[in-house]
């Protein structure tokens, strides 16, 4: 968390005169920049920038947020949450790749490396990640596979908390490069990842195609069909009306 800026005070060997009353005379104002998208103010003072934040409101509940492990029951609302998240519309190659077996296997194979944020019991974000070890090779990766947050909760840190206890960890199994991957127009993430330290971007390519033509393909669709089929139960006709004739007038029944 950035440190609030004080007042910065120094010592000079001549006092300035101070404006008289009524001159008009005004300090000069601190020079604005942005950085990062956000407003920055820069007090130049003997040659020396100092930085200056506004100060943020602490959100109360943020003192209520929990990092911790994954647990088992927790993958159903995980899934949910990433369903939310990766909808076929804004993302469809993440929203083919979520799985709920993929969680399951996360869980018995890594389950060190996967996280949960929970808020009042509910769970409002997820870090999965996985160790990578190359045979021949003294290096180890910690590779992040999944990262999401509930943006109905509000701004509240969540990512970027479980970004650093997924960090620590990976640090602590011994890893000494951290992997993620994402989509190149997802500049959300982009931008988050990179505020966190991360670089050397390369270009990654999506590709994807329709099966439905190949011959194995409708040959097993064809077979499917056919077994569908054969587990149907058998129609049986409907039954015939009884008909009933009252003061002349037939009315079918039913």
């Amino acid at each position: 968390m950035a440190k609030k800026a004080g007042k910065i005070k120094t010592k000079s060997k001549s006092r300035k005169a101070k404006p008289a009353a009524g001159s008009g005379a005004r300090k000069p104002r601190p020079a604005a920049s942005k950085a990062g998208g956000r407003l920055r103010e820069t007090v130049l003072e003997r040659g020396q920038a100092e930085t200056l934040q506004p100060t943020r409101l602490r959100d109360p509940r943020a003192a209520d947020l929990e990092i911790r492990e994954l647990e088992l029951n927790d993958i159903p609302a995980v899934f949910a949450l990433g369903e939310k998240l990766f909808t076929p519309e804004r993302w469809p190659n993440l929203y083919r790749t979520w799985d709920e077996y993929e969680l399951v296997e996360l869980f018995a194979s890594d389950g060190e490396t996967c996280f949960v944020a929970e808020l009042d019991g509910r769970v409002v974000g997820f870090a999965l990640g996985t160790m990578i070890e190359k045979r021949r090779s003294a290096w180890k990766y910690g590779y992040l596979l999944w990262l999401g947050a509930d943006p109905e909760v509000g701004p509240l840190g969540i990512g970027g908390k479980l970004f650093h206890r997924l960090q620590e960890v990976f640090i602590q199994q011994g890893a000494r490069i951290m992997l993620v991957d994402t989509a190149e127009e997802n500049t959300g993430a982009l931008q988050f990842f990179r505020r966190h330290g991360f670089g050397n971007e390369e270009g990654h390519v999506y590709l994807s195609k329709n099966l439905s033509a190949e011959p194995t393909y409708r040959r097993r669709h064809r077979q499917k069909l056919a077994r569908t089929r054969q587990r149907m139960p058998p129609i049986k006709p409907p039954a015939p009306r009884a008909r009933v004739t009252v003061d002349d007038e037939e009315f079918t029944g039913g």
